[in-house]
């Protein structure tokens, strides 16, 4: 549709190595991203195209989150 749009993903926990996952993501998906430092939820993983359903499919895959506890926005 010509638009730019932004794929978030916040709320993970602490003790997990987000360079890493960004790192993985980035590869399989064939997108740029970064890390933002946010002061309500703490760090978010950004990744550039509307990935949301390759995200949520990658997270309950490796056990990075349950299915139950992911929302997303927009569908």
């Amino acid at each position: 549709n010509g638009r730019k749009s932004l794929t978030l993903i916040s709320g993970l926990a602490e003790d997990l190595d987000l360079k890493k996952i960004l790192r993985v993501m980035r590869k399989m998906f064939s997108t740029n991203g970064a890390i933002l430092k946010d002061d309500e939820v703490g760090e978010v993983i950004q990744l550039q195209g509307d990935r949301r359903q390759d995200c949520r499919e990658f997270l309950i895959k490796h056990n990075i989150v349950p299915k139950d506890e992911i929302k997303m926005h927009g569908f």
